[in-house]
């Protein structure tokens, strides 16, 4: 993969709104979701914080950190 270039990982309707989707592409963990307008967006699955999974079950799909919780 070659980093700050546009790739297709996931068609738009497969992007609900409040429930992330963990993706796989190229070798990279990816989380997507809509924000609160419906405007997707996408991140590495990567914990900023603690670098663990932003992509957490917690018995429902939501992004989440150890300290915040985005979703």
């Amino acid at each position: 993969m070659i980093k700050n270039q546009w790739y297709v990982i996931l068609e738009s309707n497969e992007i609900k709104s409040g429930k992330p989707v963990g993706v796989t592409r190229m070798g990279e963990k990816m989380v997507a979701w809509r924000d609160s307008a419906g405007k997707a967006a996408v991140m590495s699955d990567l914990c900023p914080h603690r670098g663990g999974s932003a992509f957490n079950w917690r018995g429902q799909r939501r992004l989440h950190s150890v300290s915040i919780s985005w979703l």
